[in-house]
């Protein structure tokens, strides 16, 4: 998809200033990882104000760590988040909890959390979810909530969600001194 864009956008030139060219351009980089070309389209000012786009943009600041800018653009796209198909509309708000938690905003972080339950887009999503909810548990201080879901990911056949898992769960456990650090 991005290569016909990429063509079309240099036999077409005008479209670059088009709306829908450059928001759909920019989705799918995001979709395939391609964050700082994502930004490049996502920026353009024929879809600053567009709350979609602010979506888009809010969940490439996320991925790379600018949570400030990824609250803001949330806050921005909120409106839109119900027109998302229920995948995106779950990593959407999963997104925007994980910058709730970064920044320590923990109610906006459940908020999140419960559109993204909310959104029902299946088990892979629900997992990924889970994991986000054991880390605000752990923020909350409920460390056995947030062990017994770190352990059951764990058990699971996700590979990065489950090493997630192992890691949060092992680094509980470590500084509730549980294990020591060469167990660890």
């Amino acid at each position: 998809a991005i290569g016909a864009l990429n063509l079309l956008a240099s036999t077409h030139q005008q479209m670059l200033g088009d709306p829908e060219f450059r928001a759909l351009r920019g989705a799918a980089k995001v979709m395939s990882g391609r964050y700082a070309e994502a930004t490049a389209d996502l920026s353009s000012p024929a879809i600053a104000n567009d709350p979609s786009a602010a979506l888009w943009r809010g969940y490439v600041a996320s991925q790379t760590g600018q949570w400030k800018e990824a609250r803001k653009a949330f806050g921005q796209g909120y409106g839109a988040l119900n027109q998302m198909a229920p995948k995106w509309r779950a990593r959407f708000a999963r997104a925007g909890a994980e910058a709730g938690l970064a920044l320590g905003d923990l109610g906006v972080a459940r908020t999140q959390l419960l559109m993204a339950q909310a959104a029902k887009a299946g088990v892979e999503e629900d997992l990924a979810t889970s994991l986000v909810q054991a880390k605000l548990f752990e923020a909350e201080g409920d460390r056995e909530k947030a062990l017994a879901i770190y352990d059951a990911l764990a058990q699971g056949r996700e590979g990065p969600l489950q090493s997630a898992a192992i890691l949060r769960a092992t680094q509980a456990r470590l500084a509730q001194g549980q294990i020591t650090p060469v167990k660890a």
